[in-house]
């Protein structure tokens, strides 16, 4: 990762072709907003259409059958936590390691 510019410089952007934006459109975002006791779960397409929004307590076993049918279509899953956040990613890689086949991706050139 390169350093930020200078005061009054420009960051260099990404560019992308006709097809990566397509897929990009096309894929899932996912948020979690883990408290102490519940967590918030979203879920929205490309266009940042909503397909789910609800708060859960903290159970991963429930968690993860949420997102469930969402899971072959998700580019990423953002987690917003201070400090008790480990659980969650541990057990979603896990579950997704041996329950889930990972969706597949175009590299870009």
């Amino acid at each position: 990762m390169s350093p930020p510019p200078a005061l009054g410089g420009t960051f260099e952007t990404p560019r992308f072709d006709v097809a990566q934006r397509q897929e990009a459109a096309l894929s899932l975002y996912a948020a979690i907003d883990l408290h102490s006791s519940n967590s918030v779960l979203a879920v929205m397409d490309g266009d940042g259409k909503s397909l789910l929004q609800c708060r859960r307590r903290n159970d991963l076993p429930r968690i993860l059958a949420d997102l469930a049918p969402y899971q072959s279509d998700l580019a990423g899953i953002a987690v917003e936590s201070t400090y008790n956040g480990y659980w969650l990613v541990d057990g979603h890689r896990s579950a997704r390691a041996s329950r889930y086949r990972p969706a597949t991706r175009k590299t870009p050139p």
